[in-house]
């Protein structure tokens, strides 16, 4: 059985040109995880040689508080002023048997695009796809068209 969850309550953190150096992600995730903050998505992805892109999805909850740790690290790795979205969402798509299904994340992408729903982030488990959008893309159509796809 496939469980698919919709839930409101992330955001996302965008830092823009940090440094691109070894070190520079574990410097901030060790900044928050000391702060008390539970990263739910992390991704950083060199946009030029030295220089790099991060998202960071964390509960609403945190956001200001992960602004702040994030923040505190800046003089360490530079870059712009942090960019903050709280108008995002999370949709789960779990259950043991997505291991059986054929291309599951290509299903998940596929739908979203039929739908216009921009994808921000996904993540992966092996029990579960994990797919940040922007919460105006939501629709309950979304998750039956998902829950459909799915099913097949």
């Amino acid at each position: 059985m496939i469980e698919i969850l919709a839930r409101f309550n992330v955001g996302s953190i965008i830092l823009r040109n940090i440094k691109n150096e070894a070190g520079i992600g574990g410097e901030l995730l060790s900044r928050l995880n000391k702060d008390g903050i539970t990263v739910e998505y992390f991704s950083a992805t060199p946009t030029t040689h030295e220089q790099s892109t991060i998202i960071m999805i964390v509960t609403k909850e945190d956001i200001y508080k992960a602004m702040s740790s994030v923040n505190n690290s800046r003089k360490k790795i530079g870059g712009e002023d942090p960019e903050i979205n709280t108008d995002i969402m999370e949709i789960t798509i779990r259950g043991v048997s997505i291991r059986k299904s054929s291309d599951p994340l290509v299903k998940a992408f596929s739908t979203c695009g039929e739908k216009n729903v921009n994808v921000i982030a996904v993540h992966t488990t092996p029990i579960s796809i994990h797919i940040y959008i922007a919460t105006k893309d939501f629709s309950t159509n979304l998750i039956d068209e998902l829950q459909k796809e799915y099913k097949s």
